[in-house]
């Protein structure tokens, strides 16, 4: 048994509340000989690789101890449980796994479904409970599921034997670089933090309804507020050129969109007063489905510093790197490596948001018109081919959130997703938005 990290535990509480949604990840396959292939077969084969996949990895045989409080190994008939669908590919599809509500204690957080809307393309996506993964863990398991698939029809009898479950290491486990200083700052920054929303009270966010329709709404059926998703794509050409800008400059990708998010927003939306949030995915190296959880990183300082630019030139390139340069300290590699160890102001900051009253988690007040991104880079491991004549297309990431959620996978493209409710953002202000900052992004290359 563990117990339950920040991150997972504040998950857990919105859990209770029936306003989580799992973390999608999705990936589009070309089928190279359409005349040979068969989907109806290729399901039972996709579901003998995912039965053995949950067998042999202990970071996906985690499920809750009944008190929500620590983590225990599922039992064997949990892990095989876990199923592979075959459906229709519908305009609602998504609208419907964003809503699937795992029993995490119960059940393995994992289904796959697989749908086959074209002979020349296959569709699979992973749905998995997010307390216990990250963007850059549900990529390399999706990997590693299209990879166990056998030429051969599947067999129970050749079922592999289970890895027994253990406890896999956590954030506070690792090494850490963190000294006193830190901590001093770190105290220092957030102390400025707490004192800027208790002056100033929380910052504005698009909302069409009042805190307290929203929050009995959400209380008594999530559906009230249906979750949508908007994605859009920007080309390996352009990203690596953006990649080159900001190394030039010294800057993260994070930086760079975190800029462009709010910008884009404080241009749209009124009054143009935006913060923006990024949660760091940690990982234990070389385990590569062994996500750890989230940590976020606040970027409200970055905020005071993005509102002193004025909205006629907002948009223009060098207001741009400005604002991701002001923004950098939050996201920069040496600020990645400390919250990989123990951070005074991020677990602070968490520890605030766990004892939040769980109605403010209803409203989103907490995080209000706030952006929360992950630089959620598609991992290496897909290869160009799998079994049964599949190749690669493209890669994406969907999360469900109570407020407005960019995830983004940055392999060689640039897949971007928006993922929100109708009680933070209408479709039509998502749509527009998620536009102006894949446009504005594009125009970079060419300041």
């Amino acid at each position: 048994m563990r117990l339950l990290n920040t991150y997972e535990a504040i998950l857990a509480r919105v859990h209770d509340l029936r306003l989580d949604s799992p973390l999608i990840g999705v990936v589009d396959l070309d089928v190279l000989d359409p005349s040979t292939f068969d989907v109806r077969a290729y399901v039972p084969a996709l579901q003998a690789s995912l039965t053995s996949l949950l067998l042999t990895t202990p970071a996906l045989q985690e499920v809750l101890v009944p008190g929500k409080t620590a983590t225990i190994g599922a039992t064997d008939d949990q892990l095989r449980a876990a199923t592979v669908e075959l459906r229709d590919e519908t305009d609602d599809l998504l609208t419907n796994l964003l809503t699937i509500h795992f029993d995490l204690v119960d059940e393995v957080p994992v289904r796959v479904v697989v749908t086959h809307p074209s002979p020349v393309l296959v569709r699979v996506y992973l749905v998995v409970g997010h307390a216990f993964t990250d963007g850059h863990s549900l990529f390399s398991t999706l990997a590693l599921l299209l990879a166990g698939v056998s030429d051969d029809e599947p067999s129970t009898s050749t079922a592999p034997s289970r890895t027994p479950w253990a406890p896999r290491p956590q954030p506070h486990d690792l090494p850490s670089d963190v000294t006193w200083w830190h901590e001093v700052t770190g105290m220092a920054a957030y102390s400025l933090l707490v004192l800027k929303q208790k002056l100033f009270g929380h910052l504005w966010k698009p909302k069409t309804d009042t805190n307290e329709t929203i929050a009995n709404a959400l209380l008594s059926g999530p559906e009230s507020y249906p979750q949508f998703a908007y994605s859009a794509t920007v080309p390996a050409p352009i990203v690596a050129r953006l990649r080159t800008a900001c190394r030039d400059r010294g800057l993260t990708l994070s930086s760079l969109f975190n800029a462009v998010l709010m910008a884009t927003a404080m241009e749209r939306f009124e009054p143009p007063s935006v913060t923006a949030q990024t949660m760091i995915n940690l990982r234990w190296h070389h385990v590569p489905t062994a996500g750890l959880g989230g940590y976020l990183a606040d970027s409200d300082l970055a905020t005071l510093y993005a509102a002193d630019y004025t909205a006629d030139a907002l948009l223009a390139p060098t207001t741009l790197w400005a604002m991701a340069h002001d923004a950098k300290w939050i996201l920069s590699p040496r600020m990645l490596k400390r919250a990989v160890g123990r951070s005074f102001f991020i677990n602070r900051h968490l520890e605030a948001i766990r004892r939040v009253p769980a109605v403010e988690i209803a409203t989103g007040d907490l995080m209000a018109a706030s952006f929360v991104t992950s630089n959620l880079g598609a991992t290496p491991y897909f290869a160009s081919s799998y079994p049964r004549g599949l190749g690669v297309r493209a890669s994406r990431f969907y999360y469900g959130a109570m407020v407005p959620f960019f995830a983004f996978s940055t392999c060689k493209d640039l897949h971007v997703t928006l993922t929100s409710r109708t009680a933070w953002l209408s479709m039509a202000d998502a749509e527009a938005w998620l536009a102006s900052f894949v446009t504005t992004l594009t125009s970079l290359v060419d300041a």
